[in-house]
């Protein structure tokens, strides 16, 4: 994956001070909580342990974060390489909503598939556009209703291949499309903030882009996220 040089800004000045804010707050309870239990040793055995478990969800939170940083610093430089082969993007499909589906467990909600009846090839590498799938199911699974929620995944081809991703959840606020794939940026309704990290979404987009192809978000009832793709020429065509 190329490029590294022109994407850099993306990770300077603002994305630093976006890290800087997120990594603060983690930090900040961890500390607090931690003093608090030295400074009361004989604190309620059930209090303490509230701690704990929030010390250890905060930390995870953490981990997750440097993670994703660090994964978003080797698609942004030229050292990541893609592990191209032949992808059927229809099983790829079927597989990330299966893996996606206990995302919906307590929800009356359901991931239905729109696919064509044959195989739609492209060349890309599998568990990268995996990745992108299912951050992009994890995201609708979070902001659908809890009763009648609904994913839709269609897959068109053409002389591109077309994923689009639709849930009927709150969608996306007016104007906000393209600010969903700055780093760290979480956009829910009425300026709420839901759970996560705010890289998915940029890193999916550099994955996509490393394979020749486009990531948008798209106004619609609810979210909708796209997916182009080069699809290879057959043999004998032009």
């Amino acid at each position: 994956m190329t490029g590294g040089a022109d994407r850099a800004p993306l990770w300077q000045e603002e994305a630093v001070a976006a890290l800087v804010h997120e990594l603060r707050t983690p930090v900040t309870t961890i500390r607090a909580l931690s003093e608090m239990m030295l400074d009361a040793p004989d604190m309620d055995g059930s209090e303490r342990q509230g701690f704990l478990s929030i010390i250890a969800a905060e930390s995870q939170r953490l981990g997750r974060l440097v993670d994703e940083v660090m994964d978003a610093a080797r698609l942004g430089s030229d050292e990541a390489e893609l592990q191209l082969g032949p992808v059927d993007l229809g099983g790829l499909l079927r597989e990330a909503a299966r893996l996606a589906a206990p995302l919906l467990a307590g929800k009356d909600a359901r991931i239905a598939l729109e696919l064509p009846a044959g195989p739609v090839a492209v060349r890309g590498d599998c568990d990268r556009l995996l990745q992108v799938l299912l951050n992009l199911l994890s995201n609708a699974a979070k902001m659908v209703p809890g009763q009648g929620g609904r994913i839709t995944v269609s897959l068109e081809t053409g002389s591109e291949a077309v994923i689009r991703i639709r849930d009927n959840g709150p969608g996306i606020p007016p104007g906000q499309h393209e600010a969903v794939f700055q780093p760290f940026r979480r956009l829910g309704p009425q300026g709420t903030r839901p759970p996560g990290t705010g890289l998915g979404l940029p890193i999916s987009r550099r994955i996509v882009e490393g394979h020749g192809g486009t990531l948008v978000a798209e106004p619609a009832e609810g979210a909708c996220f796209v997916i182009r793709l080069p699809v290879p020429p057959t043999e004998g065509s032009a």
